[in-house]
C-alpha cells in the first residue's frame, strides 16, 4: 500500500484522497505505471494546482492488489490504513474521498470513516446491493458517462437515485 502526497500540513483545511480504478478479481499487486494509477495523477495534480493555496491536502492512494476480489473486498482494508494515516497526519480536516471505477466503489463505502464528509464517484462500480447507510449525511457527486463499456452508468444512477434520501446531498 503506497500513500502519495502533497500538502504542507500546518496549512490543511481539507483534504482530498483519490483511488485508482481496478479489476473485479485479480490478486496481482499493482504497479505504479499501470494505467489505472496513472489516470488518477492528472486529476490529483489538477487538485493540488487549484486546492493548496486553500489549504486543500491532495493524496493517491495505491491498493496492494488490481481486484476487488468478491467478500475479500482488498481495497477497504488499503483505504482503512489510508484513512487512519490521514488521521494522524492532518487531524480533523475534512476527507472527501474521489475514486474511479473499482476506486469509486471503495470511495463509496468508505465514505462512513471518521472525518469523511464527502466522496467523488468517477464511473463508479456499483454492482447491485451495496450498501448505503454509510452515505448518510454525507455528500456524494457521481460523474458516469453514458457510453462507459466497463461500469454501469444506469447503475450509477439507480444509486444515486436510492442514497438521495439519506445523504446531505447526492447529485
Amino acid at each position: 500500500v503506497v500513500l502519495v502526497g502533497d500538502g504542507e500540513l500546518s496549512r490543511t483545511k481539507a483534504v482530498a484522497l483519490v483511488l485508482h480504478g481496478g479489476k473485479e478479481a485479480s490478486d496481482s499487486p499493482v504497479a505504479p505505471r499501470q494505467l489505472a494509477v496513472l489516470r488518477m495523477v492528472p486529476l490529483a495534480r489538477h487538485l493540488v494546482t487549484v486546492g493548496a493555496e486553500r489549504g486543500l491536502a491532495v493524496w493517491r492512494l495505491r491498493f496492494r492488489y488490481r481486484g476487488w476480489n468478491n467478500d475479500a473486498a482488498h481495497p477497504m482494508e488499503d483505504l482503512d490504513w489510508a484513512l487512519r494515516q490521514l488521521r494522524l497526519r492532518h487531524g480533523r480536516a475534512p476527507i472527501v474521498i474521489v475514486g474511479h471505477s473499482m476506486g469509486g466503489r471503495a470511495a463509496l463505502r468508505g465514505a462512513g470513516a471518521d472525518g469523511v464528509t464527502g466522496v467523488v464517484g468517477l464511473a463508479p462500480w456499483v454492482p447491485e446491493g451495496e450498501p448505503c447507510e454509510q452515505l448518510i449525511g454525507r455528500r456524494v457527486l457521481v460523474v458516469h458517462g453514458e457510453r462507459d463499456r466497463i461500469t454501469s452508468a444506469a447503475r450509477s444512477r439507480e444509486f444515486v437515485a436510492t442514497i438521495r434520501p439519506l445523504a446531505e446531498e447526492a447529485i
